[in-house]
C-alpha cells in the first residue's frame, strides 16, 4: 500500500477491505515474509462476470474511509490468485470527496448518483442522473448556485467536497377538439395537474351531438391527448301544403340526404302552377312546409237555340251562373232553357232552348 508516494507499514490503525456496492466481500489480511509486508484478500463472488470490486482503506486515527486505486486494471477470475508476495499489485490511498445529489423539488423528481455512494476518489469522473416526475422535465444542475450543466446524465471530475442540485420545470400539455367539422374549440394548454374546464359542446349543422369518443379529463394529463367529437345526424320533414288540391305524404330523411320531388298535385277546377318555393335536392337542416299554387281554369258556357249558338262565355270554375234572357222570335214562342248549373262545374256546359211557332 502507498500514499503520497511512501509504502505504507503500519498497519495499526488502518483497516482495508474489498465491497461490491455496498456489501463488503473481503477483508484484508496483513502478511509479512522476508521483510517484505502486503495484505492479503480472499474475494468472494456468486456471479461469473459483472461486479465491480472496489477496494477501501479505513483510517482510525482520522476516522476517514480512502479509496484504494491501482495503476493497472485488476480482473479477477474463479479460483485464481492475483498478486504475489515477490511481486504484489500495489494499492494507492487516494484522497476521497464527499459526493451528494438531490432534487430542489423532490415531489418534480430525484437526483441519483450512479457510480459512488457518499464518496467518490479525487479526480474521479462522478455520474449524476435527474429522474424527472410525472409530468415534469429536467432543466439543470447547479452547484452552490452556480448552473454546471445542462446534460442529463452528467459526467464531472470531483476535485472537492460536491453537492449537486436538480432543478426541474413542470410540463405543459395540450388538449386538442377535433369537432369532425364542428365548431372549433380551441385547444387547451396547461401545466401539468392542474384542473381542466371542460369547453361548451360544439355545433354541426344537421346533426346532433352525441358526446366525445373519450373523457375531458378533470386533471392535464402528463400527455397531450386529441378528443373527437361524435355526431348523431338529425332527420327533417318537408310538409306539402297543396290548398286543398290532391293529398302529398311528407318526406322525413337523414339530414343531406337525396330529396325525391313528389308528382304535381291536382285540384278540381284548377292548373298546378308549382310551388311556393323550389323543393330542395337535399334535406335542408330545418323542417319546411311547401305550399302549392294554382291557376283557376275557365269553362265554356254555350247557349243553343233550335241547335244553332245563341251565345257562349268562358266562366271560371265555381262562379256563379245567371241563366241567359230567354230570345224573342215573332211568331214563335221559347220554350225556356234545358237545366242550367248555379255555378260553373269544371267541365264545358251546354244550355239548349226551342221555339214553338204560334197559332
Amino acid at each position: 500500500l502507498q500514499y503520497n508516494g511512501s509504502v505504507i507499514t503500519d498497519f495499526t490503525n488502518i483497516e482495508v477491505a474489498a465491497f461490491v456496492g455496498n456489501e463488503c466481500r473481503a477483508v484484508g489480511v496483513p502478511q509479512q515474509k522476508d521483510g517484505v509486508r502486503w495484505i492479503y484478500f480472499r474475494v468472494r463472488s456468486n456471479t461469473v462476470t459483472g461486479e465491480n470490486v472496489v477496494f477501501k482503506i479505513y483510517d482510525k486515527s482520522e476516522d476517514k474511509e480512502y479509496y484504494l486505486s491501482s495503476d493497472e486494471d485488476i480482473e479477477f477470475e474463479a479460483n485464481r490468485s492475483l498478486g504475489l508476495p515477490s511481486s504484489p499489485i500495489t494499492l494507492v490511498k487516494t484522497v476521497l470527496y464527499s459526493v451528494t445529489a438531490s432534487s430542489v423539488n423532490e415531489s418534480m423528481g430525484s437526483a441519483t448518483i450512479e457510480n459512488y455512494i457518499g464518496q467518490a476518489p479525487e479526480n474521479s469522473n462522478v455520474i449524476v442522473k435527474a429522474t424527472p416526475a410525472v409530468g415534469h422535465s429536467f432543466v439543470e444542475w447547479s452547484n452552490n448556485g452556480t448552473i454546471v450543466s445542462t446534460d442529463n446524465p452528467y459526467t464531472f471530475k470531483i476535485t472537492e467536497d460536491t453537492h449537486l442540485l436538480a432543478h426541474f420545470k413542470i410540463n405543459l400539455y395540450t388538449i386538442t377538439f377535433d369537432t369532425d367539422g364542428g365548431s372549433e374549440i380551441t385547444p387547451i394548454t396547461q401545466d401539468y395537474n392542474t384542473a381542466v374546464t371542460a369547453p361548451a359542446n360544439p355545433t354541426k349543422t344537421g346533426y346532433t351531438f352525441a358526446g366525445w369518443d373519450k373523457e375531458i379529463p378533470a386533471m392535464m394529463p402528463a400527455e397531450n391527448l386529441t378528443i373527437k367529437a361524435t355526431w348523431s345526424i338529425n332527420q327533417y320533414t318537408i310538409t306539402f301544403d297543396t290548398d286543398g288540391g290532391s293529398e302529398i305524404a311528407p318526406i322525413t330523411q337523414d339530414y343531406n340526404s337525396t330529396v325525391t320531388a313528389p308528382t304535381n298535385p291536382t285540384k278540381t277546377g284548377y292548373t298546378f302552377a308549382g310551388w311556393d318555393k323550389e323543393i330542395p335536392i337535399t334535406i335542408p337542416a330545418e323542417d319546411i312546409t311547401i305550399k302549392a299554387l294554382w291557376t283557376i281554369n275557365s269553362y265554356k258556357l254555350t247557349y243553343k237555340v233550335d241547335g244553332e249558338v245563341y251565345k257562349q262565355y268562358d266562366v271560371e270554375y265555381n262562379a256563379s251562373i245567371t241563366p241567359e234572357t230567354a230570345p224573342e222570335k215573332e211568331g214563335y214562342t221559347f220554350s225556356g232553357w234545358s237545366e242550367i248549373p248555379a255555378t260553373m262545374p269544371a267541365n264545358d256546359v251546354e244550355v239548349n232552348g226551342t221555339f214553338t211557332i204560334n197559332q
